[in-house]
């Protein structure tokens, strides 16, 4: 999160202090909508990084996707270890997708807008 709010650019945060901010209004209305990019993609990083990591926890016992896998490694059983790697990758997937599309809404600025030709006469 501090690198997130450290990419806004100072000129605009004192732009909104030269116009009159408050410390609470400029977080809301300028740090924080314009950190929101660099949050979300934070947050997928570490959602997909510890999903995929959650799975080690089936080496110290605990039941989780993991479980699948070093069970059907220990089993001679490569269907289950299939299914548990594409579970979590399925996972990973869907999540990260998710939170793409939460970044998408949260902020539209950053959508690009379809230029339409000029007419000419």
């Amino acid at each position: 999160s501090a690198d997130a709010f450290g990419s806004v650019d100072h000129t605009v945060r004192d732009s909104a202090i030269a116009m009159g901010y408050a410390p609470q209004k400029l977080f809301w209305q300028v740090d924080l909508p314009l950190a929101t990019p660099v949050l979300i993609a934070g947050l997928r990083v570490v959602s997909v990084s510890t999903i995929g990591l959650v799975t080690i926890g089936a080496l110290i016992g605990v039941q989780n996707l993991g479980t699948l896998m070093t069970d059907g490694f220990q089993r001679g059983i490569a269907g289950e270890v299939a299914v548990g790697v594409i579970a979590t990758v399925l996972l990973a997937l869907v999540i990260d997708a998710v939170l793409l599309i939460i970044g998408k809404l949260l902020t539209p600025w950053t959508r690009r807008v379809k230029s339409t030709k000029a007419v000419s006469v």
